[in-house]
């Protein structure tokens, strides 16, 4: 409460210079073992959607954790994308550009790994990422973890960290 009432003047911007078409940031947290998925969206210098939510399920590892994020990203994405159509931020045609700080998750979802065998118990919601990559409906970037920007949703930050990713979230330019 302390923190709403002391940033009551902040919102966030958007600006016609800002980026034109959508980036989606997607990232876990796999400290407690049930890892906490978070994702956001970019798009004309401010976030536009943006989630933070437990996973059903126990992660074995950062990469599973990391998988399960990309996987809830994803569901949304695509559920987004159909508004942006409409409103003629994208073509039908473009590949949603999505950001993966995790080295494993990236290869993974990227196709550059071919042997799954490990990831047989989280099978579904993995080929579902992997049909929309291999259909060009998605293209995985890796992002550095520096940069990640969905960490804001998945993470108790450092303060200086905190304030330098709300800046970038909410656009708040000198301001924030």
């Amino acid at each position: 409460l302390r923190y709403m009432a002391s940033t009551i003047d902040l919102g966030i911007t958007y600006a016609s210079d800002g980026n034109k078409t959508p980036i989606f940031y997607c990232d876990s947290d796999f400290t407690t073992g049930r890892c906490r998925a978070g994702a956001v969206t970019m798009l004309a210098g401010g976030a536009v959607d943006w989630s933070s939510a437990l996973s059903g399920s126990v992660a074995l590892s950062t990469a599973e954790a990391e998988l399960y994020a990309a996987i809830i990203a994803c569901q949304r994405a695509l559920i987004l994308r159909k508004d942006m159509e409409q409103l003629k931020f994208i073509k039908e045609t473009d590949p949603l550009d999505f950001r993966e700080d995790n080295q494993a998750t990236f290869l993974m979802l990227s196709r550059r790994v071919t042997d799954y065998s490990r990831m047989r118990h989280i099978e579904n919601g993995f080929l579902k990422c992997l049909e929309w990559t291999c259909r060009k409906r998605i293209e995985w970037t890796h992002e550095p973890t520096n940069s990640m920007l969905a960490d804001f949703f998945t993470k108790c930050l450092p303060v200086p960290c905190f304030l330098r990713l709300r800046k970038i979230i909410m656009n708040l330019g000198d301001e924030g």
